[in-house]
């Protein structure tokens, strides 16, 4: 299940450097278990959009870049890296 078009980018950041991706159930619940992001305003079981909140360190971008990765291999049929990263949640 991709974002809400089913078809659209699998991540897209903002100005405010957060963004907005697709992920496995699994990489969600770790996602939102760090405290690294949220659910989307409009997830569904077929909306599977997260908010990834924006990296403020080095470390914090570390970390983004493997949800970004996970993200991707998520969307490309990939199987899923082991952990999304081994960062301290925020």
């Amino acid at each position: 299940m991709l974002p809400p078009r089913l078809n659209a980018e699998f991540a897209h950041v903002h100005t405010d450097g957060s963004l907005h991706l697709a992920l496995s159930q699994e990489d969600q619940r770790e996602l939102i278990a760090k405290g690294w992001g949220e659910r989307h305003p409009l997830y569904s079981p077929t909306v599977n959009v997260v908010m990834l909140y924006g990296p403020r360190t080095d470390e914090e971008l570390e970390s983004a870049k493997a949800v970004v990765a996970a993200s991707y291999r998520y969307a490309a049929g990939h199987a899923p890296a082991p952990r999304l990263s081994r960062s301290a949640p925020r």
